[in-house]
C-alpha cells in the first residue's frame, strides 16, 4: 500500500472520528501533499454599472411600452431605432427598421417546404417609406400522403406577385402607426 493511499485512510477516519468546524481541504499526489487555499477568486466589479451617465431610452410613440427593454419572449425580434434627440437623461428615438433572427425565420418554414420571400418599398400617407419584407411557406394539404409539399416556379411567382400586391394596397393606403397595428397579416 503507498504512502499517499495510507495517508487518505488516515484523514479519513480522523474526519469521521473527530469533526471539526472549520476542516482544510487536502489535495494528495503520489509525491507531495499540499494544502489548498480558502476563498474564493474576488468579485470583479464591472466599471460601467458606477457610472451615473446612464440614460433611458424611449421608443416612438408607435409602440404602447415606452421604456425599451429586454423580454425573453420577444427576444426573435430585433428593432433598430434611431437616436432623434437627448433630454436630459431621455433618449427620445424614431423606429428604424424591425427584422426576424435568422433562427427563428428557419424554424417557421421546416423541412421540405418551398419558402417565399417578397419585398417591396412602398410610401406611407404621412410620407414614410418603408421596405417591407413578406415570407410565405408551403403547408401541407389536409390528408396529404407525400411528406414533402415543395410550389412550382410558376405557382411561386404568383404567390409573390399577389404578396406584393397586398402591402402596396395596405401600405399606401395608411399612416405608418395603423401599419404597425396591422402588421402581421396572416
Amino acid at each position: 500500500m503507498g504512502l499517499s493511499r495510507i495517508f487518505h485512510f488516515v484523514l479519513a477516519l480522523t474526519a469521521l472520528c473527530f469533526p471539526i468546524a472549520n476542516m482544510c481541504t487536502y489535495r494528495y499526489d503520489d509525491t507531495r501533499i499540499a494544502k489548498e487555499k480558502k476563498g474564493g477568486k474576488k468579485k470583479t466589479v464591472d466599471p460601467f454599472a458606477k457610472k451615473d451617465w446612464w440614460y433611458d431610452i424611449k421608443a416612438p410613440s408607435l409602440f404602447s411600452v415606452r421604456n425599451v427593454g429586454k423580454t425573453q419572449d420577444q427576444s426573435y425580434k430585433n428593432f433598430r431605432l434611431g437616436v432623434e434627440d437627448v433630454q436630459g437623461n431621455n433618449v427620445l428615438t424614431n423606429f428604424w427598421g424591425m427584422d426576424f433572427t435568422r433562427d427563428k425565420l428557419r424554424c417557421l418554414a421546416g423541412k421540405c417546404h418551398t419558402f417565399i420571400e417578397a419585398l417591396v418599398d412602398v410610401k406611407t400617407t404621412d410620407n414614410f417609406t418603408l421596405r417591407v419584407f413578406c415570407n410565405g411557406f408551403t403547408t401541407r394539404r389536409e390528408k396529404q400522403v407525400l411528406r414533402t409539399c415543395y410550389a412550382q416556379s410558376s405557382h411561386i411567382r404568383q404567390i409573390r406577385r399577389k404578396m406584393v400586391e397586398i402591402m402596396v394596397n395596405q401600405a399606401s393606403s395608411c399612416i405608418l402607426k395603423s401599419w404597425w397595428e396591422n402588421s402581421p397579416l396572416r
